[in-house]
């Protein structure tokens, strides 16, 4: 046998082997997790369900975020239309829905679950139907009545369990072991309004910026201790041929925080800390918490707009995706909802929709974005550029509505024929013909000319008088 061979019988004989049996054994693919749970994190098990909710109400910040984010949501409502503008919602059905909004108080719910979707990433809501006695959670829903709407703590529902060919969801009833429910997910509104694509579960806005939470959290804490104790001082107080029983007799007697008393052979010294400036670290704060929001900074801190570059822009961003949440997230839910109330009535959500109502904005941003849009208005008008029709869309909505769309009809308006002068009519077949928005026009056009006129004649005036060439 060669050295070659002999070579490759005892080295390379086991490599081939390994490998044949490799080709020869069936891939085991590891099944993928389709939660984004807290075992998935990027720092892993360091915030529980209970933690996020826990700093959510701890730190004020963000949870006026997360508070305002959702009552922009909510707060104006919805109501319910005909797809058929010319047609008007069936009584009966209007009815059946505003019974059921009040009876279940469903702006109120779904507003506590989109406060679950920041919180937490998800929001639960369970569907309560008329059910039969030997009906279970396990079940699919029934064509029984949708009598009331439950909104469920998303800290009890972090996992799900594939039993057959459904994928439970899993009700931690206690924190002991085995203590679980499964919950059928044809009886749950699962929503969430952030996911990564590909994952059944949501991203906590807590969680993605718990870091900045933890540390403003921290300097609220030092912060505060800093001003307590430049405000109240340190107390040295030396006394002279003391002994110990002495010392204690003091300490007893001085009732004082802050207080170091000694004998004269010990010396004290403070070292004053220098005093920092917070705003600095604050703004870093709020921005990173502006930001996992996606609010603009001063919707979040208070601070009027004027104050802030690009405030009216970042304004018109926040709203949309407001109008985003609404029409993508909860709009389905609501729809799906009134579907199966008015089905007790023989009817069908089908041939209506909901339209949410105007978003309110705040004062002073309003009355800034109205000062804004009327000057442009104005401006445009003057010019022939808009019509009048256009010019009051443009005050209530702007060139851009908050939905993208353009509020401009299309091509510019014709300027208005203007009269010859009175000294030279045309025949009276010829004489040009004036609506009453054209005459409208024409009278201002005659009136700014004259304005402008009067204004130059001052300007002149005002170089002759500087001149010396007029006296008064």
């Amino acid at each position: 046998m060669s050295l070659l061979q002999l070579t490759r019988d005892k080295v390379w004989s086991p490599f081939y082997k390994h490998v044949l049996e490799l080709q020869q054994t069936p891939l085991k693919v590891e099944k993928k997790k389709w939660y984004f749970g807290e075992n998935e994190h990027a720092d892993a098990g360091s915030l529980s369900r209970s933690d996020l909710g826990r700093i959510a109400t701890l730190e004020p910040m963000i949870r006026k975020g997360i508070w305002k984010e959702n009552k922009d949501i909510f707060g104006e409502g919805w109501t319910v239309e005909h797809k058929d503008k010319d047609l008007e919602v069936d009584e009966d059905d209007q009815e059946l829905i505003d019974e059921f909004n009040k009876n279940s108080q469903l702006k109120y719910k779904l507003e506590q679950t989109g406060i679950s979707c920041n919180i937490y990433g998800d929001g639960f809501l369970e569907k309560n139907y008329d059910e039969l006695p030997d009906n279970t959670k396990e079940d699919d829903t029934p064509q029984t009545p949708l009598r009331n709407i439950t909104v469920i703590n998303a800290e009890y529902i972090e996992k799900t369990k594939h039993i057959g060919d459904t994928e439970y969801y899993v009700y931690k009833t206690s924190k002991k072991k085995g203590s679980e429910e499964y919950i059928h997910p044809n009886r749950l509104y699962h929503i969430v309004k952030k996911r990564l694509p590909g994952y059944l579960f949501g991203i906590s806005d807590i969680y993605t910026c718990n870091r900045i939470l933890r540390s403003k959290m921290n300097a609220d804490t030092y912060f505060g201790e800093f001003i307590e104790w430049a405000g109240k001082g340190v107390f040295d107080v030396t006394l002279t041929g003391a002994n110990t029983t002495d010392l204690k007799e003091a300490e007893k007697t001085v009732k004082r925080r802050n207080v170091q008393i000694h004998d004269e052979n010990i010396t004290w010294q403070v070292h004053n800390p220098v005093a920092m400036q917070p705003k600095d670290y604050y703004d870093y704060f709020f921005i990173n918490i502006a930001a996992t929001l996606d609010m603009p900074q001063h919707i979040l801190t208070g601070v009027q707009p004027g104050q802030l570059t690009g405030s009216e822009i970042g304004l018109a961003d926040y709203y949309k995706n407001i109008i985003n949440l609404q029409e993508l997230v909860f709009t389905p839910v609501i729809e799906d909802i009134y579907n199966q109330v008015l089905r007790e009535n023989g009817s069908s959500f089908e041939d209506y929709e909901i339209v949410w109502n105007p978003i309110y904005i705040d004062e002073t941003s309003e009355a800034n974005i109205l000062k804004m849009r009327s000057e442009a208005a104005s401006m445009a008008i003057d010019r022939f550029v808009i019509t009048e029709d256009e010019y009051r869309m443009i005050l209530k909505e702007g060139i851009q509505n908050l939905k993208g769309n353009i509020v401009l009809d299309g091509d510019a308006p014709e300027k208005p024929l203007m009269p010859l002068p009175v000294e030279q009519p045309l025949p009276a077949d010829k004489t040009p013909l004036m609506d009453k928005e054209q005459k409208l026009r024409w009278e201002r056009e005659r009136l700014l000319g004259l304005l402008e006129i009067n204004k130059q004649d001052e300007r002149l005036k005002e170089s002759l008088r500087k001149d010396g060439l007029l006296k008064e």
